[in-house]
């Protein structure tokens, strides 16, 4: 996926099993860091800004965390979601874009701000702002 000036790459690293390997590169294609995330589990949705901030949501039900992942320093870091959101479907500019739970045969997106930095799974909770819904 790309965004801005840089190219987020998903890749499974082998010819088997689960090794998820996330690659970071500039506009030139020069590699800006690559690292393991074999902790996540499927489905996995990701999300890539423009201001180059690389996001992903895994697992079923309604979201509990997403994390955001500093790829060049190899690292990654548990967010609130917004409220009431399933699957991460993708980044928009520099919000992110979720499905909404609807009812039986609705899909329904929606477009939240990025959680602030600060809003760890383990804090206070700040909520993160609705930018639309469709």
């Amino acid at each position: 996926m790309g965004a801005g000036n840089r190219i987020a790459i998903v890749a499974f690293s082998g010819t088997s099993g689960d090794l998820l390997e996330l690659i970071q590169l500039d506009e030139d294609g020069n590699v800006l860091g690559r690292m393991r995330a074999d902790h996540l589990t499927g489905p996995i949705g990701f999300a890539l800004t423009t201001d180059g901030h690389l996001y992903a949501r895994s697992g079923g039900g309604l979201a509990k965390s997403i994390l955001l992942f500093d790829v060049a320093a190899g690292t990654s870091k548990n967010l609130d979601p917004p409220r009431n959101v399933d699957w991460l479907m993708g980044g928009d500019r520099e919000n992110l874009v979720f499905h909404i739970p609807g009812g039986l045969g609705q899909t329904k997106a929606g477009w939240f701000t990025q959680p602030t930095a600060d809003s760890t799974v383990a804090s206070s909770g700040s909520e993160t702002g609705s930018v639309s819904q469709r």
